[in-house]
Order: C-alpha cells, then sequence, then structure tokens
C-alpha cells in the first residue's frame, strides 16, 4: 500500500526543469492498527503520483548483499553495512538514484526489512560537474535499522544530495594506476564494453569485489564528460536474476559479485576483473574475453584514455580539460569519447594522431556550431581524411555508433562518392545491408552531385546505342536505395525519386516480361527495399503494366513479397497504399491466385488476398479517374464480398460490374435490402449495357429475375410465360445440379413452380427424368406449404390449365409407368395425397373448380402426355383410365354430376403453348 504523500494531480503534468524529489520506500508499521508494509513513508519536492510509481517499481525488497549483519549486530556493524546504489537516466537529462541497505526486522518483527532512499535528479544546471557515482557512500543517504529508527526516519529537506569524497579523480586515478595490480588492460576492455552499451549495444556484466564496484563505475565515468556520465546508467551490486532484470531495462554497466560468476546464458557482456584479456586492435579484431561468447569492438576511446594514464597527473590534466571542452559545446548529448579526443589532441598525448582524430570526427555532436574554434579543429581533421572512394566512405559510415553531426556527414560523403563512381554504386559484391537508414542529409546539399549523375545516366539511356536496361535499370535503383536509406525524408527526396522513375521509363522495362532476363538481374537487387521499389520502380510498372500476365511471376514476387508475408490488414490500411499499390496490388494478386505454378496458399488466405485487390480496385477508383487494370470478376472467382461489400462496391464503383460477380448473393443469400438492390441492378444490367455477357453472368440474371418473381404481388400470364421459357429455361439447362441443395427458398419457390408450369406445357426442357430436376425437388421437399402456395397463383392466372392438374392428379394412381411427369406428383400419405389433390380440394371446397368432372375429360386433359407414352403403355392406359377416372371422381363427389361434354375435351382444349 501507499501512504497518502501526494497531492491531487492533475491529468497531464507537465514537468518543470530543475526539479530535484525524493523518497523512501520501506516496510514499516504507520501506527493505524494494520500491522503495516511496504509503502512510501515520505516525499518531498513535486514528483507527480506517475513519476513516483515508476520510481518505486525498480526498488528492490530484498537485501541480500553479503555477508549479512550477525543476529545481534553492533553499532560498528550497523554503521558499516554494505548499501547498494543504482542509477539510470529514466528521461532525457533526468536521472534517478536507488539506495538501498538492510533495515533489520520490520513493525511486526519479521527480519529482511529493506530501507530505499530514492532520488529523483533533474537539475542538472545546479550541480554541472557531478558525476553521478560521486553520490556513492554520500552522508545524506538514509540508513535507518530497526523497526522504531525506520519509523522515526524522515527526508531532511529538499536539497542536493551531496557528493561522498570516496569516488574521485584522485581516487580513481589511484585504483587505476595502482603499482600493486595491473588493471588498465581489463579497464581498456571496460571501457570500449561500456561504449557498445552507450550506443545501442549490449549490456555490460563485471564481476568483481562489491569493493571495487563503485571504484570500476568511477573510472568509467571519469573519462567521459559529467553531461554524459549523467546517460551512463549503472548498479554497484546485482546477483544474477536482478541483473538480468537489469540487462533487459537496457543499463549499461551491472556489477556482480565474482562469487557468482556461473551466469546464465544471456545477450549480454561479461568481464571478470581478474581475468588477463586478450586485447584487439582498432579496426581489427576484438577483444577477447574469458567468460563471454561476444568479442568487444575496439574503440578509440579506450586507447585515448590509455594515452592519458601515463601518470596520475597527465590523467588529471586531460580530465579537467575534457569537462571544460564538453561545457564549450554545453555537455549535452555528447558521445563518451569525443571531449577526450579534442583534449588529448590539445595536449599532444603520446603517438595517437590516428585514434583522436577518428574519434574527434566519428563522434562530434550535431550542435557544435556553438563553438567556432572547436567546429575548425574537426573540420580540418575531416578535411585531412576526407574518404576519397566510395568503399572509403562506407567504411567511415560502418564504423560511426554515435548519433551526432558525424552520421550526416559521413552519409553524405558516402552519396557523392557513390554517385562519382558509376561502376562501385552497379558492382554485383556492393554491400548495402552495410548503409544504415538514418535519413538525416539535406538534399541542397547533395543538389551538384545528384544533377550531374542524372544528365550521365540520362544520357546513356536516351542513347540509340544503349541495349542494356538491366544495367541502367540496376543503377537507378541502387541510387535510389542510398537516397531512401540516408537523406532526410520529404518533398524534396520524393521529387528526386520521381525523376530517378522518369530515367526507368526512358531506359526501358521489356526485360522484366523475360523470365531468364528477370532471374538475373532480380539476383542482382535483393538489398533493394520495398520502399524504394514503390518509389522508384511502381510509377514506371503502373503506366505500361495492364494485366496480371504483363510480367512474370517472379517479377511480382519480387515486388512485393510472397504472399505469406504480405500483411493484408496493414497493406489495406497503410498510408503508403497509394495510387501505383492501388493499379499494381490487383495485378498481383490476380497473378499469384491464377497462377498454377502457386498451389500451397490456404482457402482461407486466397480469399483474405482476392478480398485486399478488390478493396485496391475499389480505392483507385476513389482516388484517381484511371480504369482499374483488372477486373474485379477475376478476383471475385476466389473471393466472397458480404452483401453489403458487394451492395456498396456497384453504387461506388465508375465501372460495372458483371452480374456474374453477385452469384453467391442472388442463389444463396437470405433476403436483405442491400441484397434487393443487388438484385435490381443484375436483373437490369442487360438493359443498362449492350456488350454482351458472359454464360456466368447470364445465368445470375435468369436467377435473379426468378428470385425478383418471389415478390410479384400481382402479375400477367405473359410475364409468368416469358420467365417460364428463358429465365427458368436457362437455370434447369445451365446450372449445375449441386447448387439446388443450397439454393435460398425466395428463388426456389418460384422456380419450382415455373418448372411445373412447364411441364404442364410440355416444354421438351422440363421433360425426363435428370439429376438438376431431382435435386430441385429435394430441396422442394421441405417448402411444399409455399410450392402450393406458388402453383395455386399459376393456376389462377391460367399459366398452368387445372384440367391438367386434374389428369395428372389422377394419373397417380395408375401405374408406375404411367406416373406423373409434376414434381411431387406422387401422393404423400402423411400429408392425405399430392400438393395436386390439395389444389383441386380446395377449389372443390370453395367451389370454384373448373376442371374435369367426366372420365371423358380426365382423358382428354392427359391428352398432351399419353401421345408420347410407349405402345405397351399406352394400350395399358387406354384399359384403366375408366376404373380409375371413375374412381378419382367417386372420391371427389363429381361422378354424380353432369356428364355433359366438358370444355376440356380433345376437340375444345385450349391452346396451352
Amino acid at each position: 500500500m501507499t501512504a497518502d504523500v501526494f497531492g491531487d494531480e492533475e491529468p497531464i503534468v507537465v514537468r518543470a526543469a530543475g526539479r530535484y524529489g525524493q523518497l523512501i520506500y520501506t516496510s514499516f508499521d504507520d501506527g493505524s492498527g494494520s500491522g503495516g508494509g511496504w509503502q512510501v513513508k515520505d516525499q518531498i519536492g513535486d514528483l507527480t503520483r506517475s513519476e513516483a510509481e515508476e520510481l518505486t517499481a525498480r526498488i528492490v525488497s530484498k537485501f541480500d548483499i553479503d555477508p549479512p549483519l550477525p543476529q545481534y549486530p553492533t553499532p560498528v556493524d550497523i554503521e558499516g553495512r554494505p548499501a547498494r546504489l543504482a542509477y539510470d537516466a529514466i528521461y532525457p537529462a533526468v536521472g534517478a538514484y536507488w539506495h538501498t541497505v538492510d533495515a533489520g526486522t520490520d513493525g511486526s518483527g519479521r527480519p529482511g526489512n529493506v530501507f530505499a532512499h530514492v532520488v529523483f535528479d533533474d537539475a542538472f544546471s545546479a550541480q554541472p560537474a557531478l558525476r553521478p557515482i560521486e553520490l556513492w557512500d554520500s552522508p545524506d543517504w538514509l540508513r535507518p535499522y530497526g523497526p522504531q529508527n525506520v519509523r522515526a526516519a524522515r527526508l531532511p529537506g529538499n536539497h542536493l544530495l551531496r557528493p561522498g569524497g570516496v569516488i574521485t579523480v584522485n581516487s580513481t586515478l589511484r585504483f587505476l594506476l595502482d603499482p600493486d595490480v595491473y588493471r588498465l588492460g581489463l579497464y581498456q576492455v571496460l571501457l570500449d564494453a561500456v561504449y557498445d552499451a552507450m550506443t545501442g549495444g549490449r549490456s555490460v556484466v563485471l564481476l568483481t569485489d562489491p569493493a571495487d564496484a563503485a571504484q570500476w563505475i568511477g573510472a568509467v565515468s571519469y573519462f567521459m564528460s559529467p553531461g554524459t556520465a549523467r546517460r551512463f546508467s549503472w548498479s554497484t551490486y546485482d546477483k544474477p536474476d536482478l541483473a538480468l532484470a537489469d540487462a533487459k531495462r537496457g543499463v549499461h554497466l551491472i556489477c556482480v559479485p565474482r562469487e557468482y560468476a556461473e551466469l546464465p546464458a544471456a545477450d549480454w557482456i561479461v568481464i571478470d576483473a581478474e581475468e588477463d584479456p586478450q586485447l584487439g586492435a582498432l579496426g581489427g579484431a576484438g577483444h577477447a574475453l574469458a567468460k563471454s561468447v561476444f568479442p568487444v569492438a575496439v574503440s578509440p576511446w579506450s586507447l585515448l584514455a590509455q594515452a592519458a594514464l601515463v601518470d596520475a597527473r597527465t590523467a588529471s590534466r586531460v580530465i579537467e580539460l575534457q569537462d571544460d571542452i564538453a561545457r564549450e559545446v554545453g555537455d549535452r548529448e555528447l558521445s563518451p569519447v569525443w571531449p577526450l579526443a579534442i583534449a588529448a589532441r590539445t595536449l599532444e598525448l603520446g603517438d595517437i594522431e590516428l585514434e583522436s582524430a577518428q574519434a574527434a570526427t566519428d563522434d562530434h555532436p550535431a550542435h557544435l556550431g556553438s563553438s567556432e574554434r572547436l567546429l575548425e579543429i574537426v573540420d580540418d581533421l575531416y578535411a585531412a581524411d576526407t574518404p576519397q572512394t566510395p568503399d572509403d566512405a562506407l567504411r567511415r559510415l560502418t564504423r560511426i555508433r554515435y548519433s551526432g553531426g558525424s552520421q550526416s556527414r559521413s552519409a553524405e560523403r558516402l552519396v557523392i562518392c557513390a554517385l562519382r563512381d558509376s561502376a562501385w554504386i552497379a558492382a554485383p559484391d556492393i554491400r548495402f545491408d552495410l548503409v544504415p537508414h538514418w535519413h538525416n542529409v539535406e538534399i541542397d546539399r547533395l543538389q551538384g552531385a545528384v544533377e550531374s549523375w542524372m544528365q550521365e545516366i540520362r544520357r546513356t539511356a536516351s542513347a540509340p546505342t544503349h541495349s542494356d536496361s538491366e544495367h541502367l535499370v540496376l543503377t537507378v535503383l541502387r541510387a535510389g536505395e542510398l537516397l531512401m536509406r540516408l537523406a532526410r525524408r520529404g518533398p524534396e527526396l520524393d521529387e528526386v525519386l520521381l525523376r530517378l522513375a522518369d530515367i526507368i521509363e526512358i531506359a526501358k522495362i521489356d526485360f522484366l516480361r523475360d523470365r531468364p532476363r528477370v532471374h538475373a538481374f532480380i539476383s542482382t537487387v535483393q538489398n533493394i527495399s520495398k520502399e524504394t521499389l514503390a518509389a522508384v520502380l511502381l510509377p514506371v510498372l503502373a503506366s505500361e503494366i495492364r494485366a496480371p500476365e504483363g510480367l512474370d511471376l517472379t517479377v511480382w514476387l519480387w515486388i512485393f513479397g510472397d504472399q505469406i508475408n504480405l500483411d493484408v490488414q496493414g497493406a489495406a490500411e497503410a498510408p503508403a497504399f497509394g495510387v501505383p499499390n492501388q493499379g499494381l496490388l490487383p495485378l498481383y494478386i490476380t497473378a499469384l491466385l491464377e497462377s498454377p505454378e502457386v498451389t500451397d496458399i490456404p482457402r482461407a488466405r486466397r480469399s483474405d488476398l482476392a478480398h485486399l485487390g478488390v478493396t485496391a480496385v475499389h480505392a483507385l477508383q476513389a482516388s484517381s479517374n484511371e480504369e482499374p487494370v483488372v477486373e474485379v470478376e477475376r478476383l471475385m472467382r476466389h473471393y466472397t464480398m458480404n452483401v453489403e461489400q458487394l451492395d456498396r462496391l456497384i453504387a461506388q464503383s465508375r465501372v460495372r460490374i458483371t452480374p456474374s460477380t453477385a452469384f453467391q448473393h442472388v442463389f444463396y443469400s437470405p433476403p436483405s435490402a442491400a441484397l434487393n438492390r443487388v438484385l435490381d441492378y443484375v436483373c437490369h444490367y442487360p438493359l443498362r449495357e449492350p456488350v454482351p455477357m458472359d454464360e456466368l453472368s447470364a445465368l445470375v440474371v435468369a436467377g435473379a429475375r426468378v428470385r425478383t418473381a418471389s415478390t410479384w404481388t400481382d402479375f400477367e400470364k405473359h410475364w409468368a410465360l416469358t420467365l417460364m421459357d428463358s429465365e427458368v429455361k436457362r437455370l434447369v439447362e445451365e446450372l449445375e445440379p449441386e447448387v439446388y441443395g443450397h439454393l435460398d427458398e425466395n428463388l426456389c419457390v418460384p422456380l419450382g413452380a415455373l418448372f411445373v408450369a412447364a411441364q404442364s406445357r410440355s416444354r421438351p426442357w422440363a421433360s425426363g427424368e435428370t439429376v438438376a430436376k431431382q435435386q430441385l425437388a429435394l430441396r422442394l421437399q421441405p417448402l411444399q406449404p409455399q410450392l402450393v402456395q406458388w402453383l395455386e397463383r399459376l393456376i389462377a392466372r391460367e399459366v398452368i390449365d387445372i384440367a391438367w392438374v386434374a389428369g395428372e392428379s389422377m394419373r397417380s394412381r395408375m401405374g408406375s409407368d404411367l406416373a406423373p411427369t409434376a414434381l411431387f406428383a406422387r401422393p404423400d400419405e402423411s400429408a392425405g395425397g399430392s400438393w395436386m389433390d390439395s389444389v383441386i380440394a380446395g377449389r372443390l371446397e370453395n367451389s370454384d373448380y373448373r376442371g374435369p368432372t367426366s372420365v371423358e375429360a380426365l382423358r382428354d386433359a392427359l391428352w398432351i402426355s399419353v401421345k408420347d407414352l410407349t405402345a405397351p403403355a399406352a394400350e395399358r392406359f387406354f384399359l384403366e383410365y375408366r376404373s380409375a377416372g371413375k374412381e378419382w371422381l367417386r372420391e371427389r363427389g363429381l361422378l354424380t354430376r353432369d356428364t355433359q361434354r366438358s370444355r376440356f375435351s380433345l376437340t375444345h382444349r385450349e391452346d396451352n403453348t
């Protein structure tokens, strides 16, 4: 829990410069009767709650520095007990200290209490010469022991902590130059390892006697400026588990007692203070360590410090001058080695011309302009050793670790050298992987070199004798990659990249359609980033490639990468989803999905990719006047939009969306407002588009029109007959049988009813037993009530003749070879008969039955079907129809009716064609 030591905190706190806060954290009895517990006991300064929480989160609540105090310690034991001090820069220019000591038992008598005194230091200007390690053994650190002293402990006031006087320049030099213990070899390795850690490398673990830990930290701290020392993080005592946690936080130097030398494997540099390391060389092999799997690269820092440590007096003068030089440029954001390099050159130390010049030029700060004197020194050194070839410039660039002004200067020089050496930039063994992504060179500083190079490369591309397009395109892409990695982003860079694209357009890209040439070319451009391709090559492809087949699949894969690594969601939502990508991405996806060479894409992934392609087409239509380079239908073969997406696409697209796109929704989707709009679009599509449709689109139009009939509340007879003879006929003849099993009932029911109408009118395409007819019958089985309603409507409009219904009903009572042709004509005993029986029963009940009432009339009603029977079947029919007819009439109460000639006789039947 936390004691109430905070005031109200505003939601957003603007941190003022120069603040200095402290808090103490321990387990104590606050007198509330709760028994106490871990909490912030006291706080001074204007720390916010979030800052205090961040500070307390790093407190070590288990103090186990060896040797432990005896069970009954004397005052001398208590006074001399060890402490742990850790320091880290938690924000830019803001440091924090964690000082912890053994506090004995807590208020409840439990042993192992820890007292932590934490300092938040944002007061650099108040103590500009202070190095954090100088607070080791400060008299201002609170060190209470026992529950009563812990409870009584209070922060004395909001003043700055005073240095302890233990770690000083003199004590550090005595430690390093101790004649009895040679430490300078190990010290070189330690400096170089810390330099690596402070420039983004691995944390350093120093195995050392706890009594020497602060001295080693001081030794590192004094050979950097005070301001840089405030960025140098360290801990005087960590056991392995805590060392791992600190390494994950990026703490630069972690001191661990030598008794814990068997450390777990981790991504850190381990140095044993007792070992005699194998020293490396600047620019050559690194230092080799017994307990570290990683070598330590040699930096000028260790060599300059070695030169300064010829004796204590010289070293002291170097450190003093180093600090003066740092103050001259504000002592902020400096490399650990740069002030030392300038000091060493000023004092003309030993034989370190090369090392000091390298450090002075490689590590100079970006804000060096505040001192004309120091700027002139660096400029003169750089001019004396300016790289003259791209290889020299690249070597200079790759050795720079400090992110200061030297980075932009060296990056600028590499670009200039590369553009002047056309053979180098197109060489097969160029190490582009060594070129960092710094983005720190101003384009206007490259203007002359870029213009000269562009004029030369444009002349080459435009020459009548030009034939090596691959070489020219490779050169342009590599120049673009160099600029993309090193130049500052902005409109100026964008303009240069567009001009590079113009050169590629002149050079021609026909070779990208030739597979053997493509493979040879791609092998030379593996280090060209997707970002450079998008800026320099894609605009050319977007203007020249208009079909998926326009490029070899190898080229598509080179440009966009393997589909497995394509982030569908990210690509669709990225700001860089610009017009070149919008135009080319659908082509790539189509080529990928249609390629017989690519067979390992799961179905769900194919759908995702196709959706991305459709999204890109849609985005292109929304952002430009260009026509899509690939039809949506080709993508839709691999992906089904939901009906709302399809509705939006139809509404917003500036180009025609063919009906085939809507296949899934027309045949399978349940009713919705969006579907109604899609159906309306599909039904009217042939009227809007004079271009003949493909077969699938024609089938979808037929399905949409039949489905739309389900909404008819009233209709003319000729509407139904037209629909039957065109759309229903097409569906019955062309629809795959497996489709019927999933048809939505709003399509299935009118289709079934109109199919029966076609049977009643003896349409050849509706006769006979087919797989499609069987599948349609199976799908309609649970929908017979809806089907009967539709058939009633067709009978009422005389689309289906009631006489034919009666005849088919009677025929259903006869032998199997005389079975009726109508769907579901066989009697369903559980339902009391066939649908035809239900229709006739309903009409008899309502007294509006107008069908056959005699055996002869029933015979005449069946004539169209009977005339096509085989001779044996026809003979059987004429033998059986009288008895069957009488039975049929008797069951319906029609046998006693007037047997006058029916209007349905053979001589009076109306033409039903």
